[in-house]
């Protein structure tokens, strides 16, 4: 088995709130072997998950396949965003992004910024009811 790379590592945003580990190995798995899939829970609310999800591959060129086949592809009625998980700064790679990450705020707002395609920006993480994750109107 390889060592674990961020190349392999996708980020994706703009799930519903319905989606399941199940239902994204079920879309990703047609480009590669799937190390692990994980889905940030959303304390805060009600919601099984915030909307976002990491997704492992063990090999770049799979991982790439799912960047170019699933980017901007519909699953639920949402249009969804996958790209290249980012590591946190003095992380040891791909494995702080699925330990800790995701369970940082300002990580989630920095580098959600960008992220038009889920209706989320920096600050204010939607869930499929057009609620903000955390219950607030906080834009950054």
């Amino acid at each position: 088995m390889k060592a674990a790379s961020n190349k392999c590592m996708l980020f994706v945003s703009g799930l519903e709130t319905e989606v399941t580990e199940d239902t994204l190995h079920g879309a990703f798995i047609p480009f590669g072997e799937i190390v692990q899939i994980t889905l940030p829970p959303d304390p805060g609310s009600s919601n099984r998950h915030r909307g976002i999800g990491f997704i492992e591959y063990e090999d770049e060129e799979d991982a790439a396949a799912a960047i170019d086949n699933m980017n901007d592809a519909e699953l639920f009625g949402r249009t969804i965003t996958v790209r290249p998980a980012k590591a946190a700064p003095g992380s040891a790679g791909a494995g702080a992004v699925m330990g800790k990450i995701f369970n940082q705020e300002s990580w989630l707002e920095k580098n959600m910024a960008g992220d038009n395609n889920s209706g989320s920006n920096a600050g204010n993480l939607e869930t499929a009811g057009g609620e903000s994750a955390d219950g607030s109107d906080n834009k950054s």
